[in-house]
């Protein structure tokens, strides 16, 4: 189900129940028409008759049902088993997408869709299907919930439970709304597919190495690379290699590489730990930097970070905006403060000793003149 498309009546989709259905194996791969070119020739000389499909939206392979903008949408009592990737997600999506520009159309979806009762990962006989992930849920819209039972698991952790707990968010995930934005590019009449979209592959072949790297997978890498460099330099200027500076520096690393890993398919559970080691070795950094400033910056980014794992793995916050949006502009403002502090730093320390910067020199004041000296004048007897 779609809200994605302008000009059609009755969006966004509203008010559809799907009950007592089998939502199974939907892992047929049907991109390589499209990048072969069998989907470029006419009509009736593509094989259809053999099996050939042409998809026209982007959509990704193995995924059971996809809910793009659809509020008030009840999912109760369905077999919903071996789908590689996902067996049921669900994202936002704002009005302008649809050329609908109010304000209130870009908050409209998805919101107040339940999901009860259903039997994930296993068929009607009872034998276990798994689905790659159950539940995938982007973190935006109002009202909606998830049923607790969801043996391959659910990302975020914290789906809001039926009944009861409900989500109340304004905006998307940040990662989520990136690689939404960038896999939704594809395009059939170009033949386009979106660079680091993991949506129209399969899964790599047994015995294959390692995983597909996608468009999350940026953020975190160009991450780790900064704070390689950052924490670096913060242990040089501390005096070297200390107990804080190497606790605070492993933390760092050892976090972003855990969000490097929590970018690929089926390890999202390690994004609320690399969180909480980021947390910490922002906290630790208070200690390094001289700036009280940013000392003070350091803490309030630590303990933010600490609230995003706890709102990611333990509970959901009740805040319209998730911590993540607050997390990611106040690193950036560390970031580029201490690259600012580096760089100034290192510019410093290249001026030879005892001279001083250009254009702070200050005058010597001018020597005064000496008097001339001039005899005492003879003294006068009585």
């Amino acid at each position: 189900m779609d809200s994605l498309f302008p000009n059609h009546p009755g969006l966004p989709q509203n008010h559809a129940l799907f009950e007592h259905n089998l939502i199974h194996s939907n892992n047929t791969n049907y991109y390589p028409y499209v990048r072969d070119g069998t989907c470029a020739r006419p009509y009736l000389q593509r094989g259809i008759e053999k099996g050939v499909v042409c998809p026209g939206p982007g959509v990704p392979v193995g995924v059971g049902i996809l809910v793009v903008g659809g509020n008030y949408n009840l999912f109760r009592d369905n077999w919903i088993y071996d789908n590689w990737k996902i067996g049921v997600a669900q994202t936002w999506v704002p009005g302008a997408v649809r050329n609908d520009f109010q304000w209130a159309a870009q908050e409209e979806t998805s919101s107040f869709n339940r999901y009860l009762g259903n039997h994930m990962g296993s068929d009607v006989a009872g034998h276990s299907e798994p689905n790659g992930l159950d539940f995938y849920w982007d973190g935006q819209g109002m009202g909606n919930c998830w049923q607790s039972d969801h043996p391959s698991g659910a990302d975020p952790l914290t789906t809001p439970g039926c009944p009861g707990a409900t989500s109340m968010r304004l905006l998307a995930d940040p990662n989520k709304l990136v690689m939404f934005g960038t896999c939704s590019t594809y395009d059939l009449a170009t033949r386009t597919f979106p660079a680091g979209c993991d949506w129209f592959d399969m899964p790599p072949r047994p015995g294959s190495v390692g995983a597909s790297v996608n468009i999350e997978s940026i953020a975190p890498a160009v991450q780790l690379i900064v704070v390689l460099i950052l924490f670096g330099w913060l242990v040089r200027r501390h005096g070297g290699p200390t107990w804080i500076g190497i606790a605070a520096s492993s933390a760092a690393v050892a976090g972003s590489l855990l969000l490097i890993g929590a970018s690929l398919q089926g390890s999202y559970f390690l994004d609320a730990p690399g969180i909480a080691l980021l947390g910490i070795a922002w906290l630790v950094a208070a200690r390094l930097v001289r700036s009280r400033r940013l000392a003070v910056l350091s803490v309030v980014l630590g303990m933010v970070g600490l609230l995003e794992a706890v709102d990611n793995a333990v509970v959901m916050l009740p805040v319209p905006v998730g911590p993540v949006w607050i997390r990611l502009l106040l690193e950036l403002t560390w970031m580029g403060w201490m690259a600012v502090v580096m760089i100034d730093g290192t510019r410093r320390s290249r001026q030879p000793r005892g001279t001083k910067a250009a254009g702070k020199v200050k005058p010597e004041p001018e020597r005064a003149s000496p008097k001339p000296l001039t005899p005492p004048a003879p003294s006068r007897l009585p």
